[in-house]
């Protein structure tokens, strides 16, 4: 064999090497690549489940918070003697119902509903006469109470509802465009 012929060789044997690293190379950048978007979707993934996470946190805590408003209406008391009265105004709501006890008993409480106006804006607040509240709503930006004196299509609402041993029907929230009607209990 010549040494032109070795020459040959050992260049076709050299740019065979050079074109097998070359692909080495671009499989390994590619596969970089790969598991580089792999990780971003996985991260991204991560994210959108914290984040439902945290949305069904919320979103438990106020549905919570409104079946609590819902039971205390239900259990209202008014009509029971002359100090237990309902009183209705655009903005809040005062009545006696039966509340929990940390002993796992109820007793009767003065209660006040209240569309409270502060700085983050408009809230719902549910307090009680020992001192506790509860937000029950936020995140709305107008709200107001209405008082229904029956229960129907035809039914009329009121702003107000005058201090007195009787209740309305029901009490309506209007949030924004959101109107939930929560039936009172029984009045005595």
């Amino acid at each position: 064999m010549s040494t032109d012929q070795r020459l040959t060789r050992q260049m076709r044997r050299s740019s065979r090497i050079g074109a097998v690293l070359m692909e080495l190379v671009v499989a390994i950048a590619l596969s970089g690549l790969v598991f580089l978007a792999g990780r971003m979707m996985l991260d991204q993934l991560a994210d959108r489940a914290s984040q439902l996470g945290r949305a069904a946190v919320i979103n438990d805590r106020l549905s919570n918070r409104e079946r609590l408003l819902s039971r205390m209406l239900s259990q209202l008391e008014v009509g029971t003697d002359s100090a237990r009265t309902f009183s209705g105004e655009v903005e809040r709501a005062r009545f006696w119902t039966w509340c929990d006890q940390p002993g796992g008993w109820v007793s009767r409480c003065h209660v006040e509903l209240t569309i409270d106006r502060l700085a983050g804006g408009p809230v719902m607040v549910l307090r009680r006469a020992k001192g506790d509240s509860l937000v029950i709503q936020t995140g709305f930006s107008a709200g107001s109470f209405r008082f229904a004196s029956n229960v129907s299509d035809q039914a009329t609402w009121f702003a107000r509802w005058g201090d007195g041993p009787t209740a309305p029907m029901a009490l309506i929230t209007i949030i924004d465009r959101d109107t939930t009607i929560f039936r009172i209990g029984d009045r005595g």
